[in-house]
């Protein structure tokens, strides 16, 4: 029995990935597994999501097929179904930048700064009512960033 304060869960989405680039990403895709890489992509985007690892061992080729092929691969197909489920492709053709958190780096911890830069806000005219209440807004998000970071 264990409570999960994000520990357990990032531990068993580290495992998780682990092996699904061991069984279906090292050496290409697997076409004659083509049918699990919906659940692949399910969990990769819940690993993304739930603040466990960020599945950067996808190649180049097969990351720009999945964000942005229009004749995508059959394992390909199958994982953008299942990154669909989450929201994950939507997300990434609103906020492009949201695709290199896929990319492999060595510093690939997603810090206050970064993640201030991916989401830059589009206010209405300084000195409306609106931006009033959106500046107000944005600033409460701010402060939440800053405590979570």
């Amino acid at each position: 029995e264990a409570h999960d304060f994000g520990g357990p869960r990032k531990e068993f989405f580290t495992e998780v990935l682990r092996e699904i680039n061991d069984k279906y990403f090292e050496n290409g895709l697997k076409l004659h597994l083509a049918d699990d890489y919906e659940v692949v992509g399910i969990i990769m985007g819940l690993s993304t999501l739930q603040n466990g690892r960020i599945p950067q061992f996808m190649k180049e080729e097969v990351r720009q097929e999945l964000f942005e092929s229009t004749m995508p691969s059959l394992c390909i197909k199958k994982l953008r179904i299942g990154f669909d489920k989450l929201g994950i492709c939507k997300l990434c053709k609103k906020l492009p930048q949201f695709m290199y958190m896929f990319v492999p780096n060595e510093n690939s911890i997603l810090t206050f700064r970064k993640l201030k830069f991916l989401l830059k806000p589009d206010f209405s005219p300084e000195g409306s009512n609106s931006r009033k209440y959106e500046n107000e807004v944005y600033a409460v998000f701010i402060a939440y960033l800053r405590e979570v970071a």
